[in-house]
């Protein structure tokens, strides 16, 4: 709630190909900490509108579900995957608006992440995604660090990341 939140919409164009457009929130309140914590160009991102801010110190989860919500009008969001921790704040800021989208919760254990790194290797490795070079999602990539437990399932570990990965989990779900 005080460092990223990221949302990762794909568009598949034909077999080859993927759009991906991410969009990232920090807290405005906290915009020069972070910066120095995670020596990263924060302000630049958010200049090049690369990142969004909102008000205060901990994340506006009404910040975000507007941004849902007008991008539920843009485009056709057949459902959002989310990470189950905290949900419920977001949850109540699109009820609250009336916002009403499908969502799938994705599990962040071996179970569940194993075949989202499966499917996100299998169209990295095939030069599928198309990201503009949105400087953000490329930062969270070059920091995913992943593990595997005995039978070889894999999941990001964020114990172990170089930085915020929060913008791959997203890609990856």
């Amino acid at each position: 709630k005080n460092d990223l939140t990221a949302l990762v919409l794909i568009f598949p164009q034909d077999e080859a190909a993927k759009m991906v457009l991410p969009y990232f929130w920090t807290p405005e309140g906290g915009l020069d900490e972070a910066e120095d914590r995670d020596r990263v160009p924060y302000r630049l991102w958010v200049k090049q509108g690369h990142l969004l801010t909102t008000p205060g110190r901990i994340i506006d989860y009404r910040t975000v579900a507007n941004k849902l919500a007008e991008l539920s009008k843009t485009f056709k969001i057949e459902a959002i995957m989310f990470d189950r921790w905290k949900i419920d704040w977001l949850e109540r800021e699109l009820q609250e608006i009336g916002c009403d989208l499908k969502l799938i919760p994705c599990g962040q254990g071996f179970r569940d992440m194993d075949p989202a790194i499966v499917a996100l290797e299998d169209d990295i490795l095939e030069w599928k995604l198309k990201h503009n070079g949105n400087p953000v999602l490329t930062w969270c990539m070059d920091n995913v660090r992943v593990m595997s437990d005995p039978a070889g399932n894999r999941k990001f570990d964020k114990q172990h990341a170089t930085g915020r990965d929060d913008g791959a989990v997203a890609l990856a779900m």
